[in-house]
Order: C-alpha cells, then structure tokens, then sequence
C-alpha cells in the first residue's frame, strides 16, 4: 500500500467559494476513481503563517495505481480548475504495511 499525501497553499485572493468546492470534488472522486482506495480532506483551523491551507490524504495500492490516478481524467479536470488558485504544492509518498 501506498500513502500519498498533497499539501496546498492558496494565493491570498483565493475566495472562500473556489476552496469549498476543490474539497468536495475531491472528496467525490473517491465515488469515480477505482484506485483511490481512501481520500481524507482537512483543512487547516489554526491558521499560522507557516500553516498549509488544505490536505489531502490518500491510499493506494501501489506506485502503479497513484498514477493511474493523477492521469485519470476527473481528477485532471480538477486539478485545472485548482490549479490557478495554487500558490504552492507540496508531496510526500510512503509505503504502509
């Protein structure tokens, strides 16, 4: 199994509206996406300056299927519509037993 978790920053005029909306497509795409095995969005309360807007936390079987994933075609699309309010990214991929 692999964990795959995505870190996002939003440029400051990002509205309030844009956020909610990426956090439930994203949550719905563990409804269209057979390698998606779990998906958890939080977002970030405490609001520091060092503080992360939003995560997602993700599950896959392998390297294999997190591919798949990114190249599959809905979550593509909400990664254009995301992506113009994204000041920054970032990743991190383990193993799980």
């Amino acid at each position: 199994m692999l964990k795959h978790f995505v870190m996002i920053k939003y440029k400051p005029e990002t509205p309030e509206a844009h956020i909610e909306r990426f956090m439930r497509e994203a949550q719905a795409m563990k409804n269209e996406i057979d390698e998606l095995l779990e998906i958890e969005v939080g977002r970030d309360v405490v609001k520091e300056p060092r503080s992360w807007h939003v995560l997602l936390s993700t599950l896959f079987v392998d390297e294999q299927a997190l591919k798949r994933y990114q190249a599959h075609e809905v979550h593509q699309a909400l990664m254009v519509f995301n992506g113009p309010q994204v000041e920054s990214v970032a990743v991190i991929d383990y193993p799980v037993p």
